[in-house]
């Protein structure tokens, strides 16, 4: 009876460690989503941070609201004149107020909630030094310190930013949302990206964003004045 006893136990144990391996295994291969930062779109009524359109769109909205009686959220894209003012105000800020300022390497626009950027600049005062500013809740915050890597010279990555103009982010998104109407389950990319490098006489200085779609992806680049250069 005891022996008996001993094997029903044992017989159970290993049924249960094999439901769990079974359980691991199947987390390990299909994992759930992780619950991060919602989107403003996920607050709201509309469906995610990207524009997503079938073949009966006819419009693309540029604002979400919140159903909890927040004011509305608007399109970092929106507004080529709001993207002036952004730079303007990156411009006026103390530590570059009537001097020359250099982007470095690249930068992104991130239309989540009221609109991110995140762009890293040459400390005009002291040239060996790079920092971090973003932009985030309608303003400019405290700059971070970025640490500079690798064997390529920091002058192969310093692009003026007077021949930058975040308006052209504005332009760019919208052709996304046009090539997006145009692909089966296109949704156009909610960031918009600049990047620059100049080593051994090789430049490359272009904008680029991109659609996702059910069959295919697009990624197209743009020059320094908003024109297609090439698509892949």
């Amino acid at each position: 009876m005891r022996k008996a006893s001993i094997s029903l136990l044992t017989l159970i144990f290993f049924l249960s460690s094999c439901q769990q391996i079974k359980q691991s295994y199947e987390e390990t291969i299909n994992p759930k989503p992780e619950q991060k930062d919602k989107p403003r779109e996920q607050l709201g009524s509309s469906s995610s941070s990207s524009t997503t359109y079938s073949s009966s769109s006819s419009s693309s909205s540029h604002s979400s609201t919140v159903e909890t009686g927040q004011k509305e959220s608007e399109s970092l894209f929106k507004s080529k004149d709001k993207l002036d003012q952004i730079q303007q105000e990156l411009v006026n800020l103390p530590l570059f107020r009537g001097k020359k300022i250099m982007l470095y390497k690249s930068f992104f626009l991130y239309d989540h909630m009221d609109g991110m950027i995140i762009i890293q600049i040459q400390n005009p005062d002291k040239p060996d030094e790079v920092d971090e500013f973003t932009y985030r809740y309608g303003k400019w915050q405290e700059p971070t310190p970025v640490k500079i890597t690798g064997n390529i010279p920091m002058e192969s990555f310093l692009f003026p930013m007077d021949k930058i103009k975040f308006s052209l982010a504005h332009d760019i998104h919208e052709e996304m949302i046009k090539e997006a109407k145009n692909m089966e389950g296109g949704v156009a990319s909610d960031h918009v990206y600049f990047t620059h490098m100049d080593f051994h006489g090789i430049e490359r200085s272009y904008w680029y964003s991109s659609v996702k779609g059910d069959r295919k992806d697009l990624y197209i680049d743009f020059n320094t004045e908003g024109k297609e250069i090439s698509r892949r």
